[in-house]
């Protein structure tokens, strides 16, 4: 399973964008807005984190993360 993390933040907010998917397609799809401020590193990791919480939940054993950051 793949992991594709992204962000945004401006003086409005912090979003994040977390992509599950396998070779043959995307399975999950999820944005999320931080109500707290943080730098661009800070929202990478958060949306990191926010994902590996998901992939635990589904029971996902292996895992590729990818990141631009």
């Amino acid at each position: 399973m793949d992991l594709s993390v992204d962000n945004a933040t401006n003086i409005k907010g912090s979003d994040l964008g977390v992509i599950l998917g396998e070779p043959d397609g995307v399975l999950i799809e999820q944005s999320l807005r931080l109500s707290f401020k943080v730098t661009n590193h800070q929202v990478e990791y958060e949306a990191l984190k926010e994902g590996m919480l998901l992939v635990k939940e589904m029971g996902v054993q292996s895992l590729i993360a990818k990141s631009d950051s």
